[in-house]
């Protein structure tokens, strides 16, 4: 997939981006990949199944490919011949082929982007569920023995002036072969694997750190004779004490914003250059981290971060399940895979210090508890340096915030309801709850808040739809959090304006109108609010 950096040196990685066969519906055309389908004239709402289908030339042996994301669930064939399948559309997936002959092979990509109560995301969402190959697909040869798994970890003495490695590589056979590891091209470790397992052990003595603004990377890889694996990784410390969220030790205030990854011209499949546009948008309204809201955003977002030292949230597409008896294994089990796959995937960028569970789901049953326990325990199965939270539209109803690091909240006065001069009233209660409750140790960030503004709307009254509306009640809010020593962080509801799939009348446009900017990134008066809020919050 598009990466910042090579993600090998010894692999002769091919891209299949361009144009393939597509059909859909009796349409047919060539489509571009990556892209995603309902951006093309005639298939803005179709969602069901198309074909994909691509002839390309291969050197023959271990054939390798790639899909850094399909929408959402995919059934690969190769000359004809079943592969494999994925199901889920945010999270990349590889398959592998031995023997395969020289000379040219068609690649048959099957997709289906429908969605129900048991498929996350589910039928009901709260942005636009595209359809198609929206990220890179590639391929390779790969020597008889290479790696299939790797594992950069490391822990940072109390003071951080030494960084403790752990490096892990399993390659695909249980073979005993000589293998190296490299920090920033020099060897630092040399030995053989055991039964397939390459695992080696040392330390770094007052590395650079990686932090807000100072995207501090080191590139670590290992390597045997016929192929490697390249990361580049961060030296950073991310925990709670005393009610505060210390990064590197340094007490911080998250000013973020929620950014769906999307634009109605490319859908999820956004450029790199309108990528970068969105980040330096967020940099200049004074924000430090950005919500991945609801789903993995794309591994090449992720590196552009990690340069740029802005904190990401990252969660998987659970959203609004609200029923007991829509919980079902299916589901569980589906949100325990997609908890594996980006978690796993995920795992090298520092620029990621929260792991989401789910959004605003079942506030108090004993399934919504269970689940939520499961999703944890599969996270902190295979890491524990992070964070883990997740948000809830209820947290006065709440009853497994003890299953969070940081109780996150989302809750829209002023605009679905009730007044944003609720805001202190029930911080006092919610307070008081936590004591109770013998949670008063978490701290609180206000995950989601805000109101719609229509781009261009503007009246001399201060009326709801308005840019001045909008711009009035986010300044207030942000206000208010501000002065509330709980509060460690505040994500505005959000970016840009985007399509979504609830075509309801809170739903202007077909899209959900509370960005900061519209979808074409003008900035409405809301983003000045935001702006200044930020930039003077010490």
């Amino acid at each position: 997939m598009t990466r910042l950096f090579p993600v090998s040196s010894k692999r002769n990685i091919q891209s299949l981006d361009g144009f393939w066969e597509f059909e859909a519906n009796g349409y047919t055309k060539n489509m571009y990949v990556p892209s995603c389908w309902n951006v093309t004239l005639g298939l803005l709402t179709y969602r069901g199944t198309a074909t994909y289908q691509k002839t390309f030339t291969f050197e023959g042996g271990n054939l390798w490919l790639s899909f850094g994301g399909v929408l959402s669930k995919a059934d690969v064939y190769l000359d004809g011949v079943y592969w494999g399948s994925h199901d889920g559309g945010y999270t990349a997936f590889t398959l592998e082929k031995e023997h395969v002959l020289p000379g040219k092979h068609t690649l048959t990509v099957t997709v289906n982007n429908q969605a129900n109560h048991e498929t996350i995301p589910s039928s009901h969402m709260d942005w636009f569920f595209y359809g198609g190959i929206f990220r890179r697909v590639e391929y390779a040869s790969l020597p008889p023995v290479h790696f299939v798994d790797h594992k950069f970890s490391y822990t940072l003495s109390d003071d951080l002036s030494l960084a403790s490695l752990h490096v892990h590589g399993k390659l695909s056979q249980d073979a005993n072969v000589p293998f190296a590891v490299y920090l920033e091209g020099k060897k630092v470790f040399e030995g053989t694997s055991q039964q397939g397992d390459c695992v080696a052990q040392f330390s770094l003595e007052h590395p650079r750190l990686w932090d807000i603004g100072k995207g501090e990377l080191y590139t670590l890889s290992i390597e045997t004779d016929e192929d490697d694996v390249v990361e580049r990784i961060g030296f950073r410390s991310i925990r709670i004490q005393n009610r505060k969220v210390l990064l590197n030790n340094r007490e911080i205030f998250l000013k973020g914003i929620n950014r769906h990854e999307d634009h109605p011209d490319f859908g999820h499949a956004v450029p790199a250059g309108l990528m970068q546009r969105d980040i330096d948008i967020v940099l200049d309204m004074g924000c430090n981290t950005i919500r991945g809201s609801h789903y993995p955003n794309s591994r090449l977002f992720m590196d552009m971060l990690d340069e740029q030292g802005i904190l990401f949230w990252c969660e998987i597409p659970m959203w609004g399940v609200k029923k007991t008896p829509l919980i079902t294994d299916a589901l569980y089990q589906r949100g325990v895979a997609f908890h594996r796959e980006m978690v796993h995937q995920y795992y090298h960028h520092p620029s990621i210090i929260l792991w989401g569970l789910h959004n605003e789901i079942d506030a108090q049953s004993q399934q919504a508890r269970e689940l939520t326990q499961g999703f944890r325990a599969e996270i902190e199965a295979y890491d524990t340096s992070r964070l883990i939270t997740f948000a809830t539209d209820h947290p006065a109803e709440c009853t497994y915030l003890d299953l969070c690091d940081i109780i996150c909240m989302n809750l829209y006065f002023g605009w679905y309801g009730g007044d944003m001069r609720a805001w202190p009233g029930f911080i006092k209660d919610f307070r008081q709850k936590m004591k109770d409750e013998g949670l008063e140790d978490k701290p609180i960030m206000i995950s989601e808040f805000g109101a719609a503004g229509l781009y261009g709307h503007h009246t001399f009254d201060n009326i709801k739809w308005t840019e001045e509306y909008q711009a009035n009640l986010i300044a207030e809010e942000l206000n208010t959090f501000f002065g509330e020593e709980e509060i460690v962080g505040t994500y505005v509801w959000h970016f840009a304006d985007a399509r979504t799939s609830i075509q309801a009348t809170d739903r202007a446009r077909g899209f959900n109108n509370k960005g900061m900017l519209n979808e074409y990134r003008k900035p409405k008066a809301a983003y000045f609010s935001v702006k200044n809020a930020y930039r003077n919050q010490s």
